[in-house]
């Protein structure tokens, strides 16, 4: 594992372009070179970008909200899953200078609810997949969504919101 002050003078030598919150979180254990994470955000080479987003989408749990929400803004909601090579190469500069939107992900109490009440009951789990198609760009993975999507869902089912389903 390498300590922060090695981290900030390996940024500044070899221009290391990663969000300093990620960075922080990661680096005193060594999975951010488990990952491959580190190195530069641009590349002149579009499938190495590919790859570095795809890896940041499967370790960073609110990455692909905010991968999504990005091609979304950019008017490009069908590029997140073709992955154009503009995009992404736009989306890991700002990401990697912390410069989209901080994503508040759901408590553990949360998580466990949901995955409670879906366990227990075949409706929620369908008004689930329903309320993630509406509110959270079709990601289901209640660990990869604002934890305002899971409350706001969870609300509208002990308010009755839902039809129970037949």
């Amino acid at each position: 594992a390498i300590s922060l002050g090695c981290w900030a003078l390996a940024k500044q030598i070899c221009g290391l372009q990663l969000h300093d919150a990620f960075v922080a979180s990661y680096v005193s254990d060594g999975r951010l070179a488990r990952w491959g994470l580190h190195g530069q955000s641009g590349s002149a080479d579009p499938e190495a970008a590919k790859q570095r987003l795809l890896k940041l989408l499967k370790v960073e749990a609110s990455a692909q909200w905010q991968w999504r929400r990005f091609c979304e803004e950019q008017g490009a909601a069908d590029a997140a899953q073709t992955f154009s090579e503009n995009l992404v190469a736009e989306f890991l500069e700002r990401q990697g200078a912390g410069q989209l939107p901080e994503v508040q992900m759901a408590s553990a109490k949360s998580l466990a609810q949901l995955d409670e009440l879906r366990k227990t009951d075949a409706s929620a789990a369908w008004h689930w997949g329903q309320h993630c198609s509406q509110k959270a760009m079709g990601i289901a993975n209640p660990k990869r969504v604002p934890g305002r999507v899971v409350l706001e869902f969870l609300d509208s089912y002990a308010a009755g919101a839902y039809e129970p389903l037949q």
